[in-house]
C-alpha cells in the first residue's frame, strides 16, 4: 500500500479507507499462519497427515507482509469492513491495478489463494508457478 493509503483517505460521501501492517501476533496473522500451514505440510509429507498442534506457517517469506484494508463510513468508525491482504511476489512485473510500469508486488486475497505460489517458493521457485497470479487463464 501506498504512503497515502497507510495514513488513510476519506473521500467526500464520508466514506473511509485505511491499510494497516499486521505484526506476527495480530490473530489475522496467526489465523493465516495455521490456514497455510496444513497445505504446505501436505505437500511436503505427501499424504494428509494430523497433527497436535496443528501445522502452522512460522513466517511469511521474504518481502511479503501482510496487512488489513479498513473500510466503512465516517458516521460508524468503530464498524469498517475487515479484508486481509499478502503482498509480495515484486517479481510478476506490472500491474494494471496501478496503471504503472514499476514493478507493483501481487496482493494475495486469501490463505489458500497463496498456497500455490508457497509451494513454489519453497520449491527454490524452478520451473512454472502455479498461482492465479503467475499462470493467470
Amino acid at each position: 500500500p501506498s504512503a497515502k493509503q497507510r495514513l488513510g483517505t476519506k473521500d467526500e460521501d464520508g466514506i473511509f479507507s485505511q491499510h494497516e501492517q499486521l505484526e506476527m501476533r495480530d490473530p489475522i496473522y496467526q489465523l493465516w499462519m495455521f490456514k497455510i500451514g496444513p497445505y504446505l505440510a501436505d505437500w511436503v509429507l505427501g499424504k494428509h497427515t494430523y497433527a497436535n498442534p496443528p501445522w502452522k506457517l512460522l513466517k511469511f517469506p521474504e518481502n511479503y507482509t501482510l496487512w488489513i484494508h479498513k473500510k466503512g463510513v465516517e458516521t460508524d468508525p468503530a464498524n469498517p469492513r475487515i479484508d486481509a491482504y499478502l503482498h509480495g511476489a515484486p517479481h510478476l512485473g506490472p500491474s494494471s491495478r496501478f496503471q504503472s510500469q514499476q514493478l507493483a508486488p501481487t496482493v494475495f486475497r486469501s490463505p489458500t489463494e497463496f498456497v500455490e505460489h508457497a509451494i513454489w517458493l519453497m520449491k527454490g521457485c524452478v520451473g512454472q508457478c502455479l498461482c492465479k497470479y503467475c499462470t493467470p487463464d
